[in-house]
C-alpha cells in the first residue's frame, strides 16, 4: 500500500489556514498560493471582475477601431473644395488596408474554428453556428463542453464557481460592448446616406467591410474563450 493518501477537505482547510496565519520575515515575504487566494474569496465576485476585465481587453480595440475608421472617413466626407477624385482615393486607400485586415482575420477564425473543433470533437459548422456577434459560444456549447461534476476538494468547487462567474461577467461586457459596436455601425450607415452620390458605392464597399471585419473579431474573441 503506498504511504501517500488523499488529504481530506477538512485537513486542506486546516493546512491553508496555517499557511495564511505563518509569519512573515520582513525579507523574505512568503508568496500565497492561487489555491489559498481563490479558496478565500469571493468566487462569484471575484470571477465576474476577472470576466469584465477580460472582455474590456478584448472588445475596447474593436470598438475604438470602428470608432477611428468613422471619424476618419467622416473628415472625408465632410471634406469641404475637395474634388471627388481626392475624396474617392482617400477612401479607397481605407477600404484596402480594411480589406487586408478582414482577410487576415478570417484565416485566424478558419485556423480557431479547427481547433476547437479538434479540442472538443464538435463539428466545424458546430462551432462556426455557435460564435459571433449576439451569440454565447459556452452557452451554446454547453453540451459538448460538461465535464464531470464529482469535485471532492474545496479549491475544486470554488475554482469551478469563480470559472463560471467569469464567463457570466465576460459575456455581460461582450454584450455591452456590442451595443457600442452597433451604434458606431449606425452612425458609420447615415455617414454613407449623407455623402455624394459619386463615393456612396465606395462609402457601401466600406461599411460592408467594416461589418465583416468587427464580426470576424468576434468570432476571434469568442474562439479564444473555448481554447
Amino acid at each position: 500500500m503506498s504511504i501517500f493518501r488523499k488529504k481530506s477537505v477538512a485537513s486542506t482547510i486546516v493546512d491553508v489556514v496555517e499557511c495564511i496565519n505563518k509569519p512573515v520575515e520582513k525579507k523574505k515575504k512568503e508568496v500565497i498560493p492561487e489555491q489559498v487566494k481563490i479558496i478565500f474569496s469571493d468566487a462569484k465576485t471575484e470571477g465576474k471582475k476577472r470576466g469584465y476585465e477580460r472582455a474590456a481587453q478584448e472588445y475596447k480595440r474593436v470598438l475604438e477601431e470602428v470608432e477611428w475608421n468613422y471619424k476618419e472617413i467622416s473628415k472625408i466626407i465632410k471634406k469641404h473644395g475637395e474634388f471627388y477624385d481626392w475624396k474617392s482615393a482617400k477612401l479607397l486607400g481605407i477600404a484596402t488596408d480594411l480589406k487586408e485586415e478582414k482577410e487576415k482575420v478570417e484565416k485566424k477564425v478558419e485556423s480557431k474554428t479547427k481547433e476547437v473543433s479538434r479540442k472538443y470533437d464538435i463539428p466545424i459548422v458546430g462551432v462556426s453556428s455557435a460564435i459571433g456577434m449576439g451569440m454565447n459560444p459556452c452557452m451554446e456549447l454547453n453540451p459538448y463542453l460538461q465535464v464531470s461534476a464529482a469535485l471532492g476538494m474545496v479549491y475544486e468547487y470554488k475554482k469551478r464557481q469563480m470559472d463560471k462567474a467569469e464567463q457570466e461577467g465576460y459575456q455581460e461586457a461582450k454584450e455591452l460592448y456590442e451595443q457600442k459596436i452597433k451604434y458606431m455601425k449606425r452612425k458609420l450607415k447615415r455617414l454613407e446616406r449623407e455623402a455624394d452620390e459619386e463615393i456612396k458605392a465606395m462609402m457601401h464597399l466600406i461599411s460592408d467591410t467594416i461589418d465583416a471585419l468587427v464580426e470576424g473579431k468576434i468570432k476571434v474573441n469568442d474562439l479564444n474563450t473555448l481554447l
